[in-house]
């Protein structure tokens, strides 16, 4: 079962819009702030394949990403004091 929550969350963090989402899974905008927020729910395979594969995982590797860049920015900061 895909938890909607979890990407909804992913989707804030990243600064991703419903909109974007919506297009990249080739549904209105509508339907998919109803599927996100739990009125209308993937049904069939493909759906939920689309919204695990299409959504889910670039949405946690640009988290994944960010992460990564932040810690490298303090990481150059901090050595910027070791000098």
């Amino acid at each position: 079962m895909i938890n909607m929550e979890k990407i909804k969350r992913l989707r804030q963090e990243c600064g991703v819009s419903q909109k974007e989402l919506a297009d990249k899974i080739n549904v209105h905008k509508t339907v998919y702030s109803q599927m996100e927020n739990g009125k209308l729910i993937p049904n069939n395979k493909e759906e939920k394949k689309a919204m695990a594969v299409d959504i889910l995982y670039p949405l946690l590797i640009k988290k994944i990403i960010a992460k990564r860049e932040e810690l490298e920015s303090l990481e150059n900061f901090s050595l910027q004091f070791k000098s």
